[in-house]
């Protein structure tokens, strides 16, 4: 799945032309008139983002490879957009640090199952995910059986 979601963002890049004589000039100039993921993790998706951009300095908290993205379109924007736009669509910020790199990371921290208990959150959290965080109660009646 990740070769056809890699697939559908090189082809979009095909038809762009991007000023690579320069690496801030890349950055800048970098728009995408159709980028489409599909059956991807967020942290996929920005490196590809970050690829086109002619790879500026980044780095992506690891947490990014447990974030699935079923399916996502974006049109007419500019490199830097997508990026903030995948982000905050996943309960991720962008930032830079004083080199002007880029780091990517959570809004709140994200455990994987098995680590609640800590005073963190568990994946429960991750958009699209399933933990053992707290669960609603079931409205059609009957209750948790604890074993």
């Amino acid at each position: 799945m990740k070769n056809i979601s890699t697939a559908l963002f090189l082809s979009t890049l095909a038809g762009l032309s991007l000023g690579i004589a320069h690496t801030a000039q890349a950055q800048t100039a970098a728009r995408f008139s159709t980028v489409e993921f599909k059956d991807t993790t967020l942290n996929d998706a920005l490196e590809m983002i970050f690829q086109a951009a002619n790879n500026p300095a980044h780095t992506i908290d690891p947490s990014a490879s447990l974030v699935p993205i079923a399916n996502m379109t974006l049109q007419n924007i500019q490199w830097d957009s997508a990026l903030r736009t995948l982000a905050n669509n996943n309960n991720f910020k962008v930032s830079r640090g004083a080199d002007g790199s880029y780091l990517v990371e959570p809004r709140e921290p994200i455990l994987q199952d098995g680590m609640e208990g800590s005073g963190m959150l568990g994946s429960s959290r991750i958009p699209g995910g399933s933990g053992s965080g707290m669960s609603p109660a079931n409205p059609f009646g009957g209750g948790r059986s604890s074993g």
